[in-house]
């Protein structure tokens, strides 16, 4: 197959979803250690952060107009750490939940698949799947 699902497995029950793209976002930064690579969300969050708010964030001292730490603080400290892990890194947004058959919404929907699967497992780690061949963006 194209994709291989690397790591799948359940996080901590008082992890939201935005926690757990997080994570899975550092995973994938981690595990790509001077490579290149491209690296597929279809969590506006994660991407946002990556983007967008991370700046905002930096101004700030990571600290909201009240003055108290943002949310996710520690996850988005390593999410800056592993993202430097790469030679090269783009995280790009795709769509969530698509009928579109494509490299990027069949690595999503692995992805998803295998989440679900871990969901109900016993606490380890969280789900990324890696395409074994390198393709390039439609």
């Amino acid at each position: 197959s194209q994709w291989d699902v690397i790591e799948a497995a359940s996080l901590p029950g008082n992890w939201g979803a935005q926690a757990a793209e997080l994570y899975a976002l550092t995973r994938a930064g981690q595990l790509a250690t001077g490579k290149t690579v491209s690296i597929y969300t279809d969590s506006r969050y994660a991407f946002g952060v990556i983007h967008c708010h991370i700046h905002l964030w930096r101004f700030c001292g990571f600290q909201t107009a009240t003055g108290k730490s943002i949310q996710h603080l520690t996850l988005v400290h390593s999410l800056l750490n592993a993202l430097q892990a790469p030679h090269a890194v783009a995280i790009v947004h795709c769509r969530a939940h698509t009928r579109e058959n494509t490299p990027v919404t069949q690595g999503t929907a692995l992805a998803d698949q295998a989440a679900k699967a871990a969901a109900i497992q016993p606490l380890a780690l969280p789900t990324l799947a890696l395409a074994s061949t390198p393709f390039l963006p439609l």
